[in-house]
């Protein structure tokens, strides 16, 4: 935590026998940069980065892992982060809750996605950027990426946002706003917006029938929504695309 690791043009390769185990692992509030690295073979995930650890991973290649992902588990993020897309990488996969506080920032590059794990929410209390293009989007999606009810999606409690160009999909676990799942979930913006620009919020629902699902649920906030498509949110009559 009071010092900086550069790591550049390296190979990590082959590194433990089970897929609990990691090629690269910071913890500990680190300052870090990995760049122009190859991660291969590894059997477990390809890398772990802790949410507070201020590091810049870019320009490296993910192939043959156990997961070609950077897991990052729960907790706060410190300052400004930058989750790039990067060659093979499937994404950043939050195995807990993590949390943009007031005054940090969060931002997301073209092509990048960040997939949560059950019960799992990107909370955001500062800001979060996210802004794809229509030829590389950004994905938001549960880690198991195969069909709706895998995570608790994207909570903005105050925070704001500017997404544009991208996908926001596959929720379906209670939030912390009000318990119930949605793709987005947006309270108190009041100060500043959450904008979401020529963007995808679809397929979300959870397994249980009494509880209601929500597309976009907005609750005394500025929200700016165009372009936009609402599509196979809820399992029910009682279910909103938009609330």
């Amino acid at each position: 935590s009071n010092s900086r690791v550069v790591v550049s043009d390296t190979l990590f390769a082959n590194n433990g026998d089970s897929s609990a185990d990691y090629g690269f692992y910071s913890t500990g509030g680190s300052v870090i940069t990995v760049t122009n690295c190859t991660f291969e073979g590894n059997p477990g995930w390809a890398a772990w980065t802790e949410a507070d650890d201020v590091y810049r991973m870019t320009g490296n290649r993910f192939s043959g892992n156990g997961y070609d992902r950077i897991r990052i588990p729960a907790g706060s993020t410190a300052g400004v982060v930058v989750w790039e897309a990067q060659d093979g990488l499937d994404g950043y996969d939050l195995s807990g809750d993590v949390t943009i506080p007031s005054g940090s920032a969060v931002t997301l590059e073209a092509g990048a996605a960040v997939m949560g794990e059950g019960g799992t929410e990107l909370r955001v209390l500062g800001h979060l950027a996210a802004l794809g293009t229509v030829t590389n989007p950004i994905t938001f999606t549960s880690s198991a990426d195969s069909g709706p009810g895998g995570w608790a999606g994207l909570v903005f409690d105050g925070g704001t946002g500017n997404l544009e160009h991208v996908t926001v999909r596959y929720s379906g676990d209670g939030n912390t706003i009000f318990g119930e799942a949605s793709n987005i979930a947006v309270r108190n913006v009041l100060t500043g917006e959450v904008r979401i620009t020529s963007s995808v919020i679809r397929d979300e629902h959870d397994d249980y029938s009494n509880n209601t699902d929500y597309g976009l649920y907005a609750s005394n906030s500025r929200v700016v929504v165009s372009d936009t498509l609402f599509a196979n949110n809820g399992d029910s009559s009682a279910d909103y695309g938009f609330y």
